[in-house]
């Protein structure tokens, strides 16, 4: 969508984004497929079977939701909108304050993790707003790129460079059927030279 296919750094960038959604999708779903059956048998079971599922709930909580949802899914999805806000920010494909506001948020966001590592490191110093103004921030942010992005088409098209013209109508090889190569312009723009020339 912004015309900078061949980019590493975006095409890195790109990879990191999708490993978050895979990271983040697997701690959310342990809420369908792990909690209710923990829950079940927490509540039909005596007091040691709850000691049990007790245990087992703070495991697969930490694990799935704080470690892989949490931490490493958000860790790795402001790696890529860092990354993609600095592209932004220098090279204006997009708007810049959108860039500005993408890494003021992301900084934010990234201040949440102190809330998520104190849930296994005792001690580790927390800002309580962190939490919910860098996530919904964040999240306006994400909207703001979506909405941009669809209201400049324009946007990932090639643009003709210099010679363009002559590449167009270069003329086919002695013997072929078609004067023209249509397959590098448009239908209309064929019609309309054509017919000039004639």
């Amino acid at each position: 969508m912004l015309g900078r296919r061949d980019d590493p750094v975006l095409r890195a960038a790109t990879y990191v984004g999708a490993t978050s959604v895979v990271l983040s999708l697997i701690g959310f779903l342990r809420w369908v497929f792990v909690v209710p059956p923990l829950a079940h048998s927490y509540v039909s079971g005596d007091a040691s079977t709850q000691a049990a599922v007790g245990a087992a709930w703070t495991a697969q909580h930490q694990y799935g939701g704080a470690l892989l949802g949490e931490h490493l899914g958000q860790l790795l999805v402001i790696g890529w909108a860092v990354t993609l806000c600095v592209i932004i920010v220098r090279t204006r494909v997009l708007p810049r304050w959108l860039g500005v506001t993408g890494l003021t948020v992301s900084a934010l966001y990234l201040l949440n993790q102190g809330d998520i590592l104190a849930t296994a490191v005792p001690g580790f110093p927390v800002w309580d707003p962190a939490g919910p103004i860098g996530s919904t921030g964040w999240g306006v942010w994400v909207a703001a790129l979506g909405v941009t992005i669809l209201l400049r088409p324009q946007l990932g098209r090639p643009r003709p460079g210099p010679g363009a013209e002559h590449r167009i109508f270069t003329r086919s090889p002695p013997g072929s059927p078609r004067a023209l190569h249509p397959d590098r312009i448009p239908p209309t723009l064929a019609r309309r030279r054509l017919n000039s020339r004639n």
